[in-house]
């Protein structure tokens, strides 16, 4: 793994997203949402890879935020040369989709 991923992700999240990476997978970017699709606030992480989106959100029966927050792999999209990240606002609350021609897959 590139010293990037080792270097910027905090280590609970490093260790979170390792398992789940394919052999010669490249961490891109990452980011932590902090909205859930029905805008409660809770924990979530979202890595980009050479190869795919993998978005983790808490595990059922965990809080959703802060101490005893379990997170787990919630989604995997494999990435396309057809796929784009399209980024919108509304009222202070930003939303990045992942879309695939003309479909939505996060």
């Amino acid at each position: 793994m590139s010293n990037w991923f080792s270097d910027s992700l905090p280590a609970r999240l490093r260790e979170l997203a390792t398992p789940h990476l394919l052999p010669e997978e490249t961490p891109l970017a990452w980011f932590e949402p902090d909205l859930s699709r029905a805008l409660c606030y809770w924990d979530s992480f979202v890595l980009l890879t050479d190869r795919r989106v993998l978005s983790f959100e808490p595990a059922e029966g965990s809080p959703l935020q802060g101490e005893g927050c379990s997170l787990v792999l919630a989604g995997e999209y494999p990435l396309s040369k057809s796929c784009r990240f399209e980024a919108r606002e509304f009222a202070g609350v930003g939303q990045l989709d992942l879309i695939e021609g003309e479909r939505r897959l996060a």
